[in-house]
């Protein structure tokens, strides 16, 4: 060890070390030869040498130690491990890896350089060679059992290599388009990954011993009949294709996965271990007939389907989702399933809903965007409804015999009155016909009431656990105490002719608070508030100014506990944003409030102004040390161009008089090659589809901890159009729910701006948006 002889000897009886991001070069111990140690973990540091002779050493972590290179005393050292077992070189800077350790049976070399595959070792079970820059496969082995190497640079695999006892291969995210014989080169291989690759079809001879199967992300046509043989499979993933039919599926699957394809028919098959099938998205036009005896989950959303029997139906089936399609009936025997609890009907052409669900066991029951009059005796086991914009005016005795709901959305109904139901916790009444306040349940945690014609809270409002409260957009011009709500996270009571001033100070836990067009002329309040939204001019944060002439927004906090977006409408600099932060809020509060001063300053409409504006604030981002992130979507209007400046999957989109859709902006996915590839080439990777394994998103502001993630905005150019009528951008709460083509029609069918926003936001929360939801709707007309 040469200048560290006088190092303390590491204790004999230390079987396993640890020294874990120390930034040092060499171990901090005489580590004699012989020494009886079993484990060393020396992730990210700088290892430059190691102890050599360690005959019982089995596992050696090198993982994060800036290695370029292995050099001629670690090889050395490796070389004399004669016992080690498993090696991990896994995110360093190695070009290539030449060593043969004899005894080696695990090998992690993830998220290198190489360019090659390094040769395989007569004992190795497993090597992991993922984001590296690999072009080709072609070693052999007799004992390897699994091979990831996602995301490199693959297009070719040697027909003549040999993996008789490979039983694990990934070969996702490549550039793969054909794969040689299965049965000869991984003749016993139980499961397969080459989804995001180039395939047109599915690879032929594939091993009959296969348990999954994942092809998603391809441009595969045709499934193969002789799918039905393989008996032993139980996933198969065939998603984002283009697929137009599904043979008999073998009797073994548990899972199948084949959304966003353009199948029209899917064969009648005995699946007597099925859990899920998920075929959304899609062209069907009769539901297949699926011999089942578990309880699966069905998704057919999205499809053609106008028929459904209760011979169709798998009868164990526990959640079943039909939404987005033209169905006109619901056939009473459907409620007779025993194990039925959830089901989704929305948007289908549905008139009523029969009696027979009055002894059902549902406990959850979405039918949204049906004209639906009225509402039969609902079952003692529901406990959430959502029957948002029908034609509903009275909900006559409908909960009459239910104690336990605690969900309720009837927004954009006919409804100008609702009865007393004690258990409810969720209450939503936006868009609605009501004229005075209804009687609210003493355990409601959130209240929407936007969008009615309300005059006054009840003098008897009690609500001790009210944590979200919106009644914008009525006639209210006076405010109860607000202080007695003293949960309170998110208080809208915009567009209101209220009068006088607001204290909040005795509200600890309000975050969020809209005061946008009231006549309210001070409003005190305590100093961590994260926004206001106001009128107001030449106000610091959290006070945020919006200017709504023509333009309007909608936002909800949803069922989310924290309110993490943020938006701005300002239709006087015509500029318009919305941030969705992620992990906390500061990131897209920090955003909304600077970049609307950067576009007050002069010749901010010059050039792509966006992307300078975006890169300042996250320099200053950095400079804060911001631990959050958000994503963000921004437009302003030159006439007669849109600019939209993007990061991640809030979206911008353009609707046309006639309904149609003209997308502003691509979502920033690690799915997507372009970003893999980028996030490769930056040192990060993709892991169960997200960035570095944590985020679904690729770009974003913020989560500077997050290798790969970029900030670079992407800027698009759009000229407006005679039969343009909105401009739409919103976060992901929207578009996790409504498809681009939904939400064009649905804003397109609304007179003003208004409308649109708190329908497209309501529709959004009835079809059970997990997140907080952030809309703006902007007129293009002159």
């Amino acid at each position: 060890m040469g200048g560290n002889q006088a190092l303390p000897i590491l204790p004999k009886e230390q079987l396993y070390y640890v020294l874990v991001g120390q930034n040092v070069e060499f171990i901090p111990y005489t580590v004699p030869p012989g020494h009886p140690v079993l484990s060393l973990n020396l992730q990210k540091n700088l290892i430059k040498t190691l102890p050599p002779h360690l005959k019982e050493l089995k596992s050696l972590i090198l993982s994060e130690n800036s290695l370029a290179e292995i050099n001629e005393d670690i090889k050395t050292a490796l070389l004399s491990y004669t016992s080690l077992k498993t090696l991990d070189l896994a995110r360093n800077q190695l070009f290539e890896y030449t060593i043969e350790i004899p005894s080696l049976e695990n090998l992690n070399l993830i998220q290198n350089r190489l360019t090659v595959m390094p040769n395989l070792t007569n004992q190795l079970n497993t090597i992991s060679l993922d984001f590296n820059v690999i072009k080709t496969i072609d070693k052999s082995s007799t004992s390897l059992k699994q091979l990831t190497m996602s995301l490199n640079y693959i297009d070719s695999i040697l027909d003549t290599i040999e993996l008789p006892n490979l039983e694990i291969l990934d070969f996702s995210m490549n550039r793969i388009s054909q794969i040689p014989n299965f049965s000869k080169n991984f003749p016993i291989v139980k499961v397969v990954n080459l989804s995001y690759n180039r395939l047109t079809e599915v690879p032929p001879s594939l091993s009959q011993s296969l348990t999954e199967l994942d092809l998603s992300g391809n441009a595969i046509e045709i499934i193969p009949e002789e799918i039905e043989k393989f008996e032993l499979i139980e996933s198969i993933d065939i998603s984002f294709n283009k697929i137009k039919e599904i043979p008999k599926l073998p009797k073994s699957l548990k899972k199948i996965t084949a959304n966003d394809n353009v199948i029209q028919k899917v064969a009648d098959s005995e699946l007597p271990h099925l859990i899920s099938a998920i075929f959304d998205n899609n062209a069907i036009e009769v539901l297949p007939r699926l011999t089942n005896h578990v309880s699966p989950t069905l998704f057919f959303s999205h499809n053609k389907i106008s028929i459904v029997t209760l011979d169709m139906m798998i009868r164990p089936v526990e959640q079943l989702n039909l939404s987005d399609n033209s169905i006109e009936i619901i056939p009473p025997e459907i409620f007779s399933l025993p194990r039925l609890r959830i089901l989704n009907l929305d948007s289908n052409k549905i008139e009523s809903i029969p009696d027979e669900i009055t002894n059902s066991h549902i406990s959850s029951l979405l039918i949204s965007q049906n004209p639906i009059k009225c509402l039969p005796i609902l079952p003692k086991s529901l406990d959430s409804l959502y029957a948002a914009y029908c034609s509903i005016s009275d909900v006559g005795n409908a909960f009459s015999e239910n104690t336990i709901l605690s969900k309720l959305c009837l927004s954009g109904n006919n409804i100008k009155d609702l009865p007393n139901i004690p258990s409810l916790q969720t209450l939503a009444l936006s868009n609605c016909k009501l004229e005075t306040f209804p009687q609210v349940s003493s355990k409601i945690l959130s209240l929407d009431l936007s969008l009615n014609n309300i005059k006054e809270f009840p003098a008897n409002f009690s609500a001790p656990y009210l944590t979200n409260l919106d009644v914008s957009h009525n006639q209210i011009s006076k405010l109860p105490d607000i202080s007695k709500y003293s949960r309170l996270v998110v208080l809208k009571v915009s567009a209101n002719p209220i009068e006088g001033d607001l204290n909040l100070l005795k509200n600890q836990c309000l975050d969020t608070l809209d005061i946008y067009s009231t006549n309210i002329k001070q409003c005190q309040i305590l100093p961590k508030m994260r926004e206001v939204l106001t009128r107001s001019t030449n106000l610091q944060p959290p006070f945020r100014q919006i200017v709504c002439r023509k333009s309007d927004y909608a936002s909800t906090i949803g069922i989310r506990k924290d309110n993490e977006d943020s938006l701005c409408v300002r239709d006087d600099l015509n500029f318009y944003l919305i941030c969705d932060g992620h992990n906390g809020s500061v990131t897209s509060t920090k955003v909304a409030n600077s970049l609307p001063l950067l576009y007050q300053q002069p010749h901010a409409f010059e050039g792509d102004f966006a992307r300078s504006a975006l890169i300042a604030i996250d320099e200053t981002l950095r400079e804060m040390k911001v631990r959050d992130g958000s994503t963000v979507v921004c437009a302003e209007i030159r006439h007669p161009e849109i600019i939209t400046a993007h990061l991640g999957d809030a979206r911008g989109i353009i609707v046309t008089d006639e309904g149609t859709v003209k997308t502003l902006t691509t979502d920033h996915r690690p799915t997507v090659r372009r970003e893999f590839e980028r996030i490769m080439h930056a040192g990060g990777r993709v892991a169960q589809k997200k960035t570095n394994g944590i985020l679904t998103i690729s770009r974003a502001l913020g989560d500077y901890d997050v290798v790969g993630l970029s900030s670079e905005p992407e800027i698009t150019h759009k000229f407006i159009d005679d039969n343009d009528k909105y401009l739409v951008i919103a976060c992901d709460g929207l578009f996790d729910t409504l498809t681009n083509e939904e939400t064009a029609k649905i804003a397109s069918q609304c007179d003003s701006a208004t409308e649109a926003a708190y329908k497209l936001r309501n529709i959004a929360f009835a079809r059970g948006s997990k997140d907080n939801i952030s809309v703006i709707v902007v007129p293009l007309k002159q």
